[in-house]
């Protein structure tokens, strides 16, 4: 379908077939989907409840739609499992029944059939007709609801009216729930919460470079733009879709109507149709989420899209907005939680920048700033070479043509200072590299100390018990340096990894817990360096740990054996404990299958093994073998 400016409209994933949907999956999202699925098909689990959470425009309903037609294609008969899917905007939920009447309207009851049925007395008799109906459209087999917006929804709801959603879903086994939500509700992380540890949850990140270019390719492909596609498969392509990244922050809806532009001009002219797209499509968006923001807030977004792209101080901030330091620091916390900014710590301090560049462009445009804009100028900049830009200029309507003067002129400009460093005399190149040298060891020492300070934040919240609020702490880590290749960030990236896994545990989500064990075994496993297979053998013995709890012994035991092999002849302590740990773990998971004797033999083992150390970590695990084989004996009369 082609709008007024010549391009296809945006890529709506409920009006996609399950087709496309499944070729414009990520790998990454295509990972999440398949485990959801798995939960799904598995009827003898029972229930289950899934929460994904992402900003908007991150791909929640993409992975809602797959998932959902998959399913409904595949129970089509809806004799083993029935498929229902709220609205997408449902508004004026407060309680238990208006729940219940919203699903009934998905189930596609007509409003005189559900009135009919329900609305007569009382409103405690009303919630039991409404009750009977459900039931009656569900009968005893399973029922996989799927809503959107989950926060917005809670945040309808009173506290005791919460209490009585969770009840109606604890005592109705057979009904699942998938949702997904911008932000989690509120007090999620707090004990007291009715629906506390209820779900499993699934954050989603923005696209990183590569799975950008590979979702406008298959955007492309799924649009039978096959040349276009054909180029954005090549790794070529990449430094130019690193150009639209900039631009979009990795943001699914936003590749997605970026992409109308490429489906138009290939990746020949891009400027005009792209400043319509922004204006038309893209400021109603950004309006609406500016809109529900205070004076204070806009004044500061406005102060950080000015400095284009550098990141701000909090004082730097109250200098440029005349707000008091305090008035910024709890304005800039609204607005980050918000996902409307994102922030850097460097030591102690923390630096803002606008989560996505574009809202920078739609701000610079409402402004009603003469000349092009610099997002714009400096992604031409990087997309075309010299060449096209001259020719393009030459080409290009009045009101666009300065955009590629512009462009032209900034690439100009950075080519003189190369070529003036190219003449640079052989003793200042070697003071420049000397120079060079100490900036990267200030670099690193700054790194070091971010990764530091990330974990000790993600630390400080674990020992509170806000697990999400650790986990959003590591993430952000584990994706500050996913692609460092220095030995000392590294050792800092793995225990990060591994620390996610104890915490994702703490929230009872076991499989994405494992997952995470596995991405540590699969990157540093075949390491050389002790400082990051200490981590390895941690997250192997967390793993077995993990396995038995979902009732995985024989699992559980294959992973600590393989710890003992990989790890048994070792002289490093930290991967004997590793080992040592590993022992008592398999004694107690053999005692748990009745296999008393050969519990016993581990025991012998480990106490063979460390009963002489004089390392206390290995002697603690020497008592506890001991111990455990101590009461075995008794068990066994002996």
């Amino acid at each position: 379908m082609i709008n007024g400016f010549g391009m296809q409209l945006l890529f709506s994933p409920q009006n996609s077939n399950l087709e496309t949907l499944d070729k414009t999956l990520t790998p990454e999202y295509r990972k999440l989907a398949n485990i959801i699925l798995r939960r799904i098909r598995d009827q003898k689990v029972g229930s289950h409840y899934e929460l994904i959470i992402g900003p908007r425009g991150s791909g929640k309903t993409h992975i809602l739609s797959f998932i959902y037609k998959t399913i409904k294609k595949e129970f089509a008969d809806g004799e083993k499992l029935k498929v229902i899917r709220l609205s997408e905007e449902e508004r004026g939920l407060t309680s238990l029944l208006d729940f219940l009447l919203a699903c009934l309207r998905a189930c596609n009851l007509s409003p005189e059939e559900i009135a009919g049925n329900v609305m007569r007395g009382d409103a405690v008799t009303a919630l039991s007709a409404a009750e009977d109906l459900f039931r009656n459209q569900t009968g005893n087999i399973p029922m996989q609801i799927f809503m959107e917006n989950l926060s917005d929804i809670f945040r309808g709801f009173k506290n005791n009216d919460l209490l009585d959603l969770r009840g109606f879903f604890q005592t109705h086994p057979n009904i699942s729930l998938i949702a997904s939500s911008v932000i989690l509700y509120k007090s999620s992380s707090r004990p007291d919460h009715p629906f506390y540890g209820f779900f499993n949850i699934h954050p989603l990140e923005s696209l990183d470079r590569k799975n950008a270019r590979i979702f406008l390719a298959t955007l492309a492909e799924a649009n039978k733009k096959n040349e276009l596609a054909k180029e954005l498969r090549k790794e070529q392509a990449q430094a130019k879709v690193n150009a639209i990244y900039d631009l979009t922050g990795g943001n699914h809806r936003l590749l997605s109507m970026l992409a109308n532009v490429l489906d138009v001009a290939g990746l020949a002219e891009l400027v005009g149709p792209f400043v319509q797209m922004v204006d038309r499509e893209l400021t109603p968006y950004y309006q609406q989420r500016l809109s529900s923001l205070s004076p204070q807030q806009n004044k500061i977004l406005r102060a950080i899209a000015d400095h284009h792209g550098k990141a701000l101080a909090v004082k730097e901030i109250a200098y440029f907005t005349f707000l008091a330091s305090q008035v910024v620091s709890r304005q800039l916390h609204d607005l980050y939680h918000g996902l409307f900014i994102k922030r850097n710590k460097i030591g102690r301090e923390s630096f803002y920048e606008l989560n996505e560049p574009l809202l920078r462009i739609v701000l610079d445009m409402k402004e009603g700033r003469d000349g092009p804009l610099p997002l714009i100028v400096n992604f031409l900049r990087f997309w075309y070479a010299e060449k096209e830009l001259r020719k393009l200029e030459k080409e290009a309507p009045a009101d666009i043509q300065t955009y590629y003067h512009e462009a032209l002129r900034e690439m100009q400009k950075i080519e003189r200072e190369v070529t003036f460093k190219e003449q640079i005399s052989v003793s200042d190149e070697i003071t420049i590299e000397v120079s060079r040298a100490k900036v990267g060891e200030r670099a690193m020492d700054d790194q070091l100390k971010e990764t530091q300070t990330l974990l000790d934040e993600a630390y400080s919240f674990h020992e509170q018990e806000q697990y999400l609020e650790a986990i959003t702490i590591l993430d952000k880590l584990i994706k500050r340096f996913v692609e460092s290749d220095q030995p000392e960030i590294l050792e800092q990236f793995s225990r990060a990894l591994v620390y996610k896994g104890v915490t994702l545990g703490k929230l009872d989500r076991s499989e994405d817990s494992i997952a995470v064990y596995d991405e540590v075994f699969d990157r540093f496993g075949e390491s050389d360096q002790p400082e990051l297979l200490e981590p390895v053998a941690r997250a192997l013995v967390n793993k077995g740990v993990m396995l038995g709890q979902l009732d995985r012994s024989e699992d559980s035991i294959a992973v600590y054996d393989e710890v003992i092999e990989r790890f048994g002849k070792s002289d490093q302590p930290e991967l004997l404990e590793g080992v040592a740990r590993a022992l008592v773990n398999k004694g107690v998971t053999l005692g748990q299958l009745d296999r008393s004797e050969d519990e016993i033999a581990v025991y012998d083992e480990l106490i063979e093994r460390f009963g002489k150390s004089d390392k206390p970590e290995l002697l603690e695990r020497v008592a506890r073998a001991l111990v455990n084989k101590g009461v075995m004996l008794g068990q066994l009369d002996r």
